[in-house]
């Protein structure tokens, strides 16, 4: 009888949620690698994501993310039948997204809200292509509740063998994509432009939650004025009350919606 081979533990970091203190140290772990280091761009190199080998200094600040509301999509647990650098090597070559019309982005599979929306619109084939040699893909959901990722692996060299694929979407999982992440971009608009507004007190749930009405009203209505939309989101997470029923919902978003159009012009 052959013996199956062990799994090996990493860690998976996304350094644009770390403080400068952090990075540093994950800079001086046994065993890391900035998977973005390539990149003629610095900045996009130096808060891509990392893989780490379990250490101290790693599992210390592994367990400071899962423990924060704000920041558990920032960390996940891959368990892999492969080496560091054969993992690092796997993750490297996953890191573009690729378009039907010859586009290409960067796939920020180290944060979970990217990575699960992401697999929700791929085929079984690119599911295969995007986890390679990890056998369980481990992180915390926007409800602060642990979850896996992972399929059935014929065999760890077959599997790595299909990650060299192009991650590569067709218009409509393109389509499906950019709805899907609406509301998080709409949220980081928010964030950017007025950093002290903080949810009021919202859970990241919550604020997810505030988000996604707001988006389908505005897919309802067909507003597609980016402005109109922050700034409803904006009012949104200011006045929202969690116990509000559909009416009392479109009843605010009909007057903000007013409001904003109001606000921008």
């Amino acid at each position: 009888m052959t013996q199956a081979p062990s799994s090996n533990q990493y860690w998976l970091f996304d350094a644009s949620a770390l403080t400068p203190s952090q990075i540093d140290g994950l800079r001086q772990a046994p065993q890391a690698r900035w998977l973005y280091d390539h990149v003629q761009d610095e900045q996009a190199a130096s808060v891509g994501p990392v893989l780490v080998a379990p250490c101290a200094a790693a599992d210390q600040l592994a367990a400071l993310l899962q423990a924060d509301d704000a920041r558990a999509w920032a960390v996940a647990t891959l368990h892999a039948q492969a080496d560091f650098g054969t993992l690092a090597q796997h993750l490297v070559a996953v890191r573009y997204l690729h378009t039907q019309d010859g586009q290409r982005y960067y796939l920020r599979y180290a944060d979970s809200r990217c990575l699960v929306t992401l697999w929700g619109v791929l085929g079984a084939s690119q599911q295969g292509a995007m986890l390679g040699p990890v056998q369980r893909w481990a992180y915390t959901d926007r409800q602060a509740q642990p979850q896996v990722i992972s399929i059935a692996h014929e065999s760890a060299s077959g599997t790595f063998a299909r990650s060299t694929m192009s991650l590569r979407l067709n218009n409509q999982q393109l389509g499906a994509l950019l709805q899907s992440t609406w509301p998080d971009q709409l949220l980081c608009s928010v964030a950017e432009r007025q950093p002290d507004l903080g949810g009021h007190g919202l859970t990241s749930w919550q604020r997810y939650t505030c988000a996604q009405r707001v988006c389908d009203w505005l897919l309802a209505e067909q507003e597609d004025r980016y402005p109109v939309q922050v700034e409803m989101l904006k009012l949104g997470l200011s006045n929202a009350s969690l116990d509000w029923d559909e009416a009392q919902w479109a009843a605010s978003l009909r007057a903000s919606h007013q409001a904003c159009i109001d606000s921008c012009a």
